[in-house]
């Protein structure tokens, strides 16, 4: 103890002490003749609580859960700290490694949740459970805060998570569309009596024909998905004809084979009969609910045959006129056999509108004289049938709507 002149006050500093204590004190004083009396208690004073003590026996697990979410399980046990005071709560936060000394709000892989702990003993534990954004290394800090605000220190754990953890998305299960070969259809000659047919078409000779197709790569395989051995689809696949009878407005669809796992059919075809075919994969029902339309579905082949087996190709024409020169004379011109496919599948397969982009070259001198609406037309014709489409009042670049 020290002494000081005057009307300084003296001064002690006691230590030992526990936190979150109650404390008064006594004085006398001390001279060479012996000590006085002891003075009354002082007024009474509480030191500080103490910090938390961190969790204990910290354990973390990943798993899957039902929903095929991978899910982090921390769990730890209460430990009492005497002077502490009573816990508030726990905080747990999940760190990718890289971001330990960063930890940016934003990114969606850090994890952090506050836990309240009113009435936990100590030794119980304590889960906690979350679900992972992505793959990769991971720091799990889980410390504890007492009704003060005094914080413990963290216990820290590492996690790894590998990316096979992760189950395949919905896009990574949904197969690959086959696509048709360069040559995807061979006429093979008439088809035995005995060909299974399709319809009850009014057809004198069936041809045999051999369709050809091949499955679409893909840049990455997905996990937990594997391809079958060479020559064969990872996917069954439903080989479909949509057809119009001649002279009729209706649709017709007719599966000319079920559940085929190899790249190549042969099936009898009518001829003079046009026909739009597709590959349709079988999907698992989930994926499929995930799917537009619930199913995927191969570009079309457009197929129309004479007798002879040779492919007819119909011409398609186009015209359009501005919505200000409503006297000129319409003028046809043919159009790329891309679109032209395009527009026949829509039409074969009852689509009430095609998605065709058309574009008219105008001369420049007159561009800001031709009003942006047109009246856009589309026509087909051979030597078997006739049909008009045409385009809405509206700007160029809407869809076709058919009659």
């Amino acid at each position: 103890m020290q002494k000081s002149s005057g009307e300084i006050p003296c001064r002690a500093r006691v230590d030992g002490l526990q936190p979150g204590t109650r404390y008064s004190f006594v004085l006398a004083a001390t001279n060479a003749l012996g000590t006085g009396c002891w003075s009354t208690l002082s007024t009474p004073l509480v030191t500080p609580p103490a910090a938390p003590a961190p969790p204990v026996s910290a354990v973390a697990t990943v798993s899957v859960d039902a929903e095929q979410q991978v899910v982090v399980t921390v769990s730890w046990e209460c430990c009492e700290e005497p002077g502490s005071g009573a816990l508030a709560a726990f905080e747990v936060q999940l760190v990718p490694a890289e971001l330990q000394h960063v930890r940016p709000a934003s990114d969606r892989r850090l994890l952090c949740e506050r836990i309240a702990a009113q009435n936990m003993r100590a030794g119980q534990r304590i889960c906690w459970a979350k679900a992972l954004a992505a793959p990769g290394y991971y720091l799990v800090e889980v410390t504890a805060e007492n009704i003060a605000g005094q914080r413990s220190a963290a216990a820290v754990l590492t996690l790894e998570v590998r990316p096979e953890v992760f189950p395949p998305s919905i896009a990574e299960l949904i197969p690959p569309v086959p696509s048709w070969s360069e040559e995807s259809l061979l006429v093979l000659g008439p088809a035995a009596s005995s060909a299974q047919r399709f319809a009850d078409l009014d057809a004198s000779t069936w041809l045999q024909t051999l369709l050809l197709w091949r499955d679409r790569d893909t840049p990455a395989q997905a996990r937990g998905v594997q391809r079958l051995s060479s020559g064969t689809l990872p996917s069954s696949i439903d080989v479909l004809c949509f057809f119009r009878r001649p002279g009729s407005g209706q649709v017709f669809r007719a599966v000319l084979a079920a559940q085929v796992t190899t790249s190549r059919l042969q099936v009898a075809l009518p001829p003079h009969v046009p026909m739009s075919l597709r590959l349709a994969v079988n999907m698992d029902p989930t994926v499929a609910a995930h799917v537009s339309g619930g199913q995927v579905m191969s570009e079309p082949l457009v197929v129309l045959m004479s007798e002879e087996g040779e492919r007819l190709r119909p011409t398609w024409e186009i015209w359009s006129r501005p919505a200000t020169a409503a006297r000129q004379a319409p003028r046809w011109t043919s159009l790329p056999q891309e679109l032209i496919e395009s527009i026949e599948a829509a039409w074969l397969e009852g689509h009430p509108k095609a998605g065709i982009r058309v574009v008219i070259p105008v001369h420049r001198a007159s561009l800001d004289a031709v009003a942006p609406c047109r009246s856009v037309r589309f026509r087909c014709h051979s030597s078997l049938w006739f049909v008009a489409f045409r385009k809405l009042q509206g700007a160029m670049g809407h869809s076709t709507v058919f009659p």
